[in-house]
């Protein structure tokens, strides 16, 4: 869905106009939960409505906050797809971040968690 604009009428009236902002649906999965340090996962992901050739962030939390490990671009379809390698061992979060544009407020996936192994 895109954003919206509403307003009722009635005889020769009519009302304030109410903006509605939504959010996209984005999505975000890997191939496998548990991957071996240095060995590449593939995430991937599709976002509804389509913002196909617009980028998506892939974010890794840590240090206190998000950071940007990948940026896809959205296919025709408006999904993506990439192949990534994680470098060190431990536990991972990652979302997938559609920013705010004019049909849809900023967006994300559901945070995800890997296990990257020694």
């Amino acid at each position: 869905m895109a954003d919206q604009t509403w307003y009722v009428t009635a005889d020769s009236l009519r009302s304030a106009l109410l903006d509605q902002r939504v959010r996209a649906l984005v999505g975000l999965a890997p191939s496998a939960h548990t991957v071996v340090a240095g060995h590449s996962v593939v995430l991937s992901g599709h976002v509804t409505p389509s913002h196909a050739g617009e980028v998506v962030l892939i974010e890794q939390r840590g240090g206190g906050g998000w950071r940007v490990i990948a940026r896809p671009r959205l296919s025709q379809g408006s999904s993506y797809s990439l192949s990534h390698r994680f470098m060190h061992s431990g536990k991972s979060e990652l979302r997938a971040v559609l920013r705010l544009d004019a049909r849809n407020l900023a967006s994300d996936s559901p945070t995800i968690k890997l296990t990257v192994t020694p």
